[in-house]
């Protein structure tokens, strides 16, 4: 059953849920947790996203996947080799095949070529989460988790929390998946609206880099929506225009300041933002080389995620909600 805005509101207060406009308040800079503290644990799996409630994470992210009979599932990618075990599956040898999607050839095991059923069986894993013990054991092996099971854990996480858990649903080859009559917009609404999320102060956000995949789920529902963009685009993106689809951009962390400084300074893309009428939530993607770079001390997440903070943003997308949780809890308030 979906907590009501009146149970919402008990458990964490209206300050707790994030606004749908960009008037000025104080504002608490949410934790969006990128598939868990996917960092420690396999992506998109009840193991990550209740190691990152307890890191205190505000959102739990997942990426959306449909299977063959149209079910959507807790995945980044629909090619399921990396995130699973299903290429060591000898039952499933037989089902590798080569696509074309969005113009390159891909081999694999796909999403929606299986049924829920099948995919249930398979064990998620994660080569670059780093796995702990449980107790005096390992956990279990993680399993694919559905998009209602993971709303049902976020309302069963608030409930025990006693603060409101949101969920965030990444829409990823809208195009695609449409062309093969599997359509995630449709399907993602379908949900929100059933789960008790359909109104724009709900604790949910819908996210995607296609901007007709947005503008597709704002006909079908009023959760908020964010526009994910690129890196590539962050210098030259159309803020004005985003807000005719979007509520909420997500540009690359390091999009928000000036590198080229002693001292890493904003740019001008946060007030822009906010001038528009959108709120903000940096995506702090790590990488190979030391991140973030220099001028910020090198490998200084926490710094990262302080300047972040100090700057205004409304939340912060992260594998590693325990490092941003730290960050916040000595500045926990921005103004914007």
């Amino acid at each position: 059953m979906a907590l009501t805005r009146r149970d919402f509101a008990a458990l964490a207060g209206a300050a707790a849920l994030a606004p749908a406009g960009g008037r000025a308040q104080a504002r608490v800079t949410l934790i969006i947790a990128r598939g868990g503290a996917s960092a420690e644990r396999p992506a998109g799996t009840s193991a990550a996203f209740d190691l990152a409630v307890t890191q205190g994470a505000d959102y739990l992210e997942t990426g959306l996947a449909p299977t063959q009979d149209g079910v959507l599932i807790a995945r980044d990618d629909h090619e399921l080799s990396v995130s699973t075990d299903i290429a060591d599956r000898p039952e499933f040898a037989a089902r590798r095949s080569t696509k074309t999607i969005d113009g390159a050839a891909v081999s694999g095991w796909f999403s929606e070529d299986f049924s829920v059923g099948e995919l249930k069986t398979l064990t998620c894993r994660d080569p670059a989460a780093r796995s702990r013990s449980n107790g005096g054991g390992r956990m279990p092996p993680p399993g694919i988790m559905t998009f209602q099971e993971v709303m049902d854990f976020a309302r069963m996480a608030s409930a025990r929390e006693g603060r409101v858990i949101g969920v965030c649903a990444t829409l990823r080859r809208s195009g695609y998946f449409a062309s093969v009559d599997l359509a995630v917009e449709p399907r993602t609404a379908e949900l929100i609206r059933l789960n008790g999320y359909n109104w724009p102060s709900a604790a949910m956000i819908v996210r995607s880099f296609e901007t007709d995949s947005l503008k597709a789920i704002g006909a079908l529902t009023r959760a908020r929506r964010v526009w994910i963009i690129p890196a590539e685009d962050a210098p030259s993106a159309d803020l004005t225009t985003a807000r005719s689809y979007a509520e909420i951009v997500s540009p690359p962390a390091l999009a928000l300041f000036d590198l080229s400084a002693a001292a890493p300074s904003p740019t001008p893309m946060l007030a822009s933002a906010h001038a528009a009428g959108l709120a903000v939530q940096a995506r702090v993607e790590p990488t190979a080389e030391p991140y973030p770079p220099k001028p910020f001390r090198p490998g200084d997440l926490r710094g990262l995620f302080t300047a972040l903070n100090a700057a205004g943003v409304e939340g912060v997308v992260t594998d590693r909600p325990s490092i941003a949780a730290k960050a916040r809890a000595a500045r926990p308030e921005t103004t914007w």
